[in-house]
């Protein structure tokens, strides 16, 4: 059987760390988390985004290209709990939007990330995880992180608003989608087995 790769994909809190960790112990498959504690500008973006919002782009770009080779690469099959495509045709196109990167910082960027993307191999499954914005708002919170606690609901609901789009005309790989409000896989062993049923018949 070959080695597969799934990366994990959704909104802010909408699971996808949850469901990438407990899919990781349910199966033993690596896992490669998303930069956060050990950001060195995530604090900063979210305290100022025109100032930082390009430097952040571009570092996770860098981040998760390096961890999806490593996924790629992995001996075991690996899951990541967000994908490299969303930093460009997610985010990127979210702080265009808002005004929070310039026209020049955005056509930059651009040009690097549609070449890094271009370089790798495409995943076996991509796994779009989705939530209401009133739960996702909920969601975050109650999470314990301080520098995303201050999120305003234009931002999140532009982000939903591209991530619609994005899956609707989603060609890279297979794709399944997960409601994380209807299957509650952070605590309900059935639902958790669910999801795991359900990626399993797309990848073999």
């Amino acid at each position: 059987m070959n080695k597969k790769l799934i990366v994990i994909s959704g909104n802010l809190s909408v699971g996808k760390t949850t469901l990438a960790r407990k899919i990781g112990d349910y199966t033993d498959w690596f896992i490669g988390y998303e930069s956060v504690k050990d950001n060195p500008y995530l604090s900063d973006f979210y305290n100022d985004m025109h100032k930082w919002a390009f430097h952040l782009q571009v570092y996770f770009l860098g981040h998760r290209a390096k961890q999806h080779i490593l996924a790629y690469n992995h001996q075991r099959n690996a899951i990541l709990d967000r994908s490299i495509y969303e930093d460009g045709f997610i985010f990127a196109n979210s702080l265009y939007h808002l005004g929070k990167i310039s026209k020049r910082e955005y056509n930059s960027y651009s040009t690097l990330f549609k070449y890094v993307i271009t370089t790798l191999p495409a995943p076996h499954l991509l796994v779009y995880v989705k939530s209401s914005l009133d739960t996702i708002l909920a969601r975050i919170k109650l999470r314990a992180q301080d520098f995303d606690q201050d999120l305003n609901r234009e931002y999140l609901e532009t982000i939903n608003d591209y991530y619609s789009d994005w899956i609707g005309n989603f060609t890279i790989c297979p794709l399944l989608t997960i409601d994380s409000e209807e299957l509650n896989y952070l605590n309900n062993e059935k639902d958790l087995l669910s999801v795991i049923q359900q990626i399993n018949l797309k990848l073999f």
